[in-house]
C-alpha cells in the first residue's frame, strides 16, 4: 500500500459516478479496502431515493483496514466481526450482500461467525456469503446454511477454482 496508489476523495467520486452513468448497479467493498466504504458511502449519499434501491451494495466482514499500520488486519470473532458490520452499516446506510471475508472452512464453520451472520441478517442483510479462496471453503458455501453467495479469484490464468462454479451450478 502506498498512499499514491490510492486516488483521492474527489477522483474516487468521479469515478463511482462515471460508473453509475454508465449502468453499474453492483459495488462491491470491504472494510479492509482502506477508504473504500467510506468513500462509495459518500457517493450513495448523493443518489436520489429511487436510484439508491436500483444500487446493490456488497460489503465483507472479517477483515479491516489498520490506518495506523498501512494494513488488513483479520479478525473473526463476533465482537469484531459486529463491531465492522455496525461501521460499514454506518458508511453504507444498507447492506445487500455480506460476505465473510478470508473464508476458511474453520471461519466458515465458528459459532462466532454463525452468530454473527445470523446477526446480520436480522440487521436486513439479504444475502450472506464468502470471500473464499480454495475449494473446501466453496463446498461450504454451496452446500451450508446459511450461505447462498460465493466469491473467489478466477480468470485465464487463474481457473483453481472451476470445480466451485461447478459446484455452485448444482
Amino acid at each position: 500500500y502506498r498512499p499514491s496508489d490510492v486516488p483521492d476523495e474527489q477522483a474516487a467520486l468521479e469515478f463511482l459516478r462515471g460508473a453509475f452513468e454508465m449502468g453499474v448497479r453492483v459495488f462491491d467493498t470491504a472494510p479492509s479496502y482502506a477508504y473504500s466504504e467510506q468513500r462509495l458511502g459518500l457517493f450513495l449519499k448523493e443518489l436520489t431515493p429511487e436510484q439508491r434501491a436500483s444500487v446493490t451494495v456488497a460489503t465483507k466482514f472479517g477483515e479491516t483496514w489498520d490506518f495506523s499500520r498501512g494494513e488488513p488486519v483479520t479478525a473473526h470473532d463476533y465482537d469484531s466481526l459486529m463491531a465492522s458490520l455496525e461501521n460499514s452499516y454506518r458508511l453504507l446506510g444498507r447492506i445487500d450482500v455480506l460476505q465473510v471475508h478470508k473464508s476458511t472452512p474453520a471461519v466458515l464453520r465458528s459459532g462466532e461467525v454463525r452468530c454473527a451472520l445470523d446477526d446480520a441478517r436480522g440487521m436486513g442483510v439479504g444475502v450472506l456469503g464468502a470471500s473464499l479462496k480454495d475449494l473446501d471453503s466453496a463446498v461450504i458455501a454451496c452446500t451450508e446454511h446459511p450461505f447462498t453467495q460465493m466469491q473467489f479469484p478466477f480468470n485465464a490464468k487463474n481457473r483453481m477454482m472451476l470445480p466451485a462454479m461447478e459446484e455452485a451450478r448444482a
